[in-house]
């Protein structure tokens, strides 16, 4: 990947299934509150659009919020 200025990073990523996280917060005695889908905000592309213009319509991460019973 590359960051704003151009620098590139040499990141190892590793893609799990929706599953993989429900079934790991379940197995940790969680319960999962919400999930919400945390992409590219209207900021982001004012700040640097072409930066994030190739991601804008795709979110990028996942939050949980979890509580333990």
């Amino acid at each position: 990947i590359s960051t704003i200025d151009g620098t590139k990073l040499n990141v190892m990523s590793v893609h799990k299934t929706l599953g993989d996280y429900v079934q790991a917060i379940s197995k940790a005695g969680f319960q999962i509150l919400d999930i919400r889908e945390a992409g590219v905000t209207e900021e982001h592309m004012a700040l640097h659009p072409e930066f994030f213009r190739s991601v804008q319509d795709r979110p990028l991460h996942l939050v949980f919020k979890l509580k333990k019973p």
